[in-house]
């Protein structure tokens, strides 16, 4: 008798729903975000050093799981990371100083990134057995756990906190964790078999990231995504306190607004991206990759008048309307994006490549703007120069699509994804007979 707990579907929702969580804590934390500071007397900088320290202890992390997944079942990587996940989660809440939230946040980052380095991976090998006309699509619903997990965190934070301390927010998403973390020991997802250009169980792991490195398109596509999450990584963690201290918004009333607007956005914006994309031919292959580019670069140039103009009004109708058109159009993007970086390495590389691509865009990325904005707004005093500032930094992530667009339209890189034969299903109890 199969497995229910194999079948594409409930993996797909399994996944989903994981990845839900832990965006869900991204945006708790925004919307606690100013109670925070006020109870532990923190500056703008302290505030932007714990979001640094947590996308930092993720991005050292996310490598580290990715090449032992060659070694372990990678649902058993990803139980353990979860589980420091939840630990960490619960003791946020019990924080009782800058410091004590900071270790715990850390903590929070490397249990996080085993799920979001491994889970794409499981994801495309489905889809590309059971639904690869559909590729993107799937990609897409995957990646509505991130808009639509944010959002739902700023909503619940701003309830929550209406009845109780902030601190039951970190307590109650810990419990939420719990029985994904624990089923996911039994989660038995299927890999493909296949021949390519490399050898996971050979290839060490300086030996992988210099393979992906010396993928010039997949280093400009990655570039473009560290500018594209430098500004929605920073947006997301600042706009609360933003509305609540420049524009006199009550703390309740700026996580509702932020929150539908990113739920409507985030998960319209998303699935509808994957699905653009399929219809006019997917991202498999140079041509699927110069498609998702080009729709990436214009997308990104059309958000990027509407985010700044967001900044420069005072009425919360007219802010959400522009940050919505803005937020629509890079969520759009998402799917596409995300698709390119499998479709441009070698298939048993793409693993690392999502981990590489996870160190890379965070590193330069979410990990020093959310500081730099701190630094910013207590130097020049001016919070609404510097989310200008920064949403502007999105002009190097349509430069860099661009660059990636015109090359792979002329045929760079070599279509690695056209030597790959896909056979059956291969249990991955086989990760156990090899140990």
């Amino acid at each position: 008798m199969k497995n229910p707990l194999n079948h594409p579907i409930f993996l797909l929702a399994f996944f989903t729903s994981s990845y839900f969580i832990i965006y869900y804590d991204r945006g708790v934390v925004a919307g606690v975000l100013s109670q925070v500071e006020e109870q532990f007397k923190l500056t703008k900088t302290q505030t932007g050093i714990i979001q640094g320290a947590f996308i930092g202890s993720y991005i050292v992390a996310a490598p580290l799981f990715a090449h032992f997944s060659h070694k372990f079942r990678p649902t058993r990587l990803m139980t353990v990371g979860l589980l420091i996940w939840c630990a960490a989660s619960a003791a946020g809440g019990f924080a009782n100083n800058f410091w004590t939230i900071l270790v715990a946040r850390l903590f929070i980052g490397a249990g996080e990134s085993s799920l979001a380095g491994l889970a794409p991976t499981v994801i495309d090998d489905l889809v590309a057995v059971h639904a690869p006309k559909q590729r993107t699509a799937w990609i897409g619903i995957f990646y509505t756990a991130m808009p639509v997990g944010v959002a739902s965190g700023y909503i619940a934070a701003g309830y929550i906190t209406l009845i109780a301390s902030w601190r039951w927010c970190f307590f109650t998403e810990a419990a939420l964790m719990v029985p994904f973390a624990i089923l996911c020991w039994w989660v038995n997802p299927p890999e493909q078999k296949r021949e390519t250009l490399s050898d996971p169980h050979r290839i060490g792991l300086l030996s992988s990231i210099a393979a992906l490195l010396k993928n010039s398109t997949f280093d400009l596509i990655v570039l473009g995504a560290a500018a594209y999450t430098f500004v929605i990584g920073a947006i997301a963690f600042w706009l609360p306190d933003y509305l609540v201290t420049v524009i006199k918004m009550t703390p309740d009333k700026a996580n509702l607004g932020v929150g539908v607007t990113s739920f409507i956005t985030g998960f319209g914006g998303t699935l509808l991206g994957g699905w653009i994309l399929d219809r006019f031919g997917g991202s498999v292959g140079n041509q699927g990759i110069s498609r998702a580019m080009k729709m990436c670069s214009i997308l990104t140039l059309v958000a990027l008048p509407f985010g700044v103009a967001g900044f420069f009004f005072t009425n919360p109708v007219y802010i959400f309307l522009c940050l919505g058109c803005a937020q629509m159009c890079l969520f759009i993007g998402q799917s596409p994006m995300s698709s390119a970086v499998l479709s441009c390495v070698p298939v048993d590389l793409r693993s690392m490549a999502m981990a590489l691509c996870i160190f890379a865009i965070h590193l330069l990325g979410d990990m020093p703007s959310g500081t730099i904005v701190g630094l910013i707004t207590d130097g020049l005093k001016d919070e609404r120069l510097a989310m200008i500032i920064l949403t502007s930094w999105l002009l190097f992530s349509v430069l860099f699509w661009f660059i990636a667009w015109w090359r792979t339209r002329n045929g760079d890189p070599i279509n690695y994804e056209s030597d790959i034969e896909f056979s059956p299903l291969k249990n991955m109890d086989d990760y156990d007979d090899e140990l």
